[in-house]
């Protein structure tokens, strides 16, 4: 029977198509263990062949990278938990037992099944787990072993640190990619709160990757480029608070293709400040990119998303500073017709006299 391509995964579902995946990868090493050597080299042999073969393989062979594909770097946390449980109660269920043996049979049958066990409970399954990462498919699987710094494990601390200088070396493994890999997870990495346990060796690969090459235009592409993703607004939240390349707000605030992004980025430009609550308190930094204010400022009025415009014609309102406002841009905002806006350009008109 021919091997037939699986079918769109929804959002809501890919933890089911993981631990039905995994259920299959267990009982095969369960049966593995039981198998006579050339019966198990043969199904290995097997299993390497093309698809569409008329051997029926045992699953797609990367259906745990393509399922966390569908997840979003800013549910980590909750991934983790949830991801952990599918492993663990699909290894009672099978009887997997989680040997080294065992691990390494399922992670020749599915490359990224290693991140699955990441997750596990068993401190010496995340360990194992992190020991047969060699390469990293979706984001969200170098998130995952960016996560495991933090563990409560000393042992498994430094598996994660093994794990990363050797992907590093690769360029993140065979299909290279890493600084987008890490320019996606910023928000993870540059998260001080969520590294508590963290001892020098974590710090320093941490230190490592933020300047790893090529970082800052994967982070520009991922900020212009990138979607309305929760994950990728995160990104510009947290590099807004903590000041990590202050110098693409210009840009985000210019080109960004989403609109909330041009918006946070605008604002946080032309006050010179950004402002945010953590723990109750409010929060400012200051941002000193003065000379970029009024380009921004133009840009902004005549942005096609009305609330962008409406925060720039604010701060003209407000600071009274109209250097950036020639006559050109003048005259395309008096054609903008969004309701919302004609009261503040009323203002704005008054006040210079035209």
């Amino acid at each position: 029977m021919k091997v037939t391509s699986p079918r769109p995964l929804r959002r809501d579902e890919p933890l089911d198509v993981i631990a039905n995946h995994l259920q299959v990868l267990f009982q095969n090493a369960v049966k593995a263990s039981r198998r006579p050597s050339w019966k198990v080299l043969f199904d290995s042999i097997v299993s390497t062949l093309p698809r569409g073969t008329e051997l029926r393989l045992v699953d797609e062979r990367n259906s745990v990278g393509i399922a966390l594909g569908h997840q979003s770097v800013a549910t980590v946390s909750a991934l983790d938990w949830k991801l952990g449980s599918v492993v663990d109660d699909t290894g009672r269920h099978t009887e997997f037992g989680f040997t080294n043996k065992g691990i390494a049979h399922v992670c020749a049958a599915d490359s990224m099944a290693a991140l699955a066990f990441t997750t596990s409970r068993s401190g010496y399954a995340r360990e194992l787990g992190l020991a047969h990462v060699h390469g990293l498919g979706p984001t969200i699987g170098f998130a995952m072993i960016v996560f495991r710094l933090n563990d409560w494990v000393p042992q498994v601390r430094a598996a994660s640190v093994k794990a990363i200088e050797k992907l590093m070396k690769k360029d993140g493994g065979p299909n290279g990619g890493l600084s987008y890999m890490i320019a996606g997870s910023i928000g993870l990495l540059l998260d001080d709160k969520r590294f508590g346990r963290m001892a020098q060796p974590e710090r320093d690969i941490i230190e490592a990757l933020i300047s790893y090459p090529k970082v800052k235009d994967a982070l520009r592409t991922i900020l212009v480029f990138g979607d309305s993703d929760r994950a990728d607004s995160q990104i510009l939240r947290v590099t807004l608070q903590t000041g990590f390349y202050d110098e693409l707000l210009p840009e985000v605030a210019e080109k960004a293709e989403c609109s909330y992004r041009r918006l946070i980025a605008t604002r946080a430009v032309i006050y010179g400040k950004h402002v945010w609550k953590e723990e109750g308190q409010v929060q400012e930094r200051k941002i000193e990119l003065k000379a970029q204010i009024s380009k921004v400022v133009r840009g902004a009025l005549l942005d096609k998303s009305a609330n962008v415009a409406f925060v720039a014609l604010g701060f003209l309102i407000e600071t009274r500073d109209f250097i950036g406002l020639d006559d050109s841009t003048f005259e395309k905002l008096l054609e903008r017709p969004e309701a919302s806006l004609k009261r503040r350009i009323g203002v704005l008109r008054s006040m210079i006299g035209r």
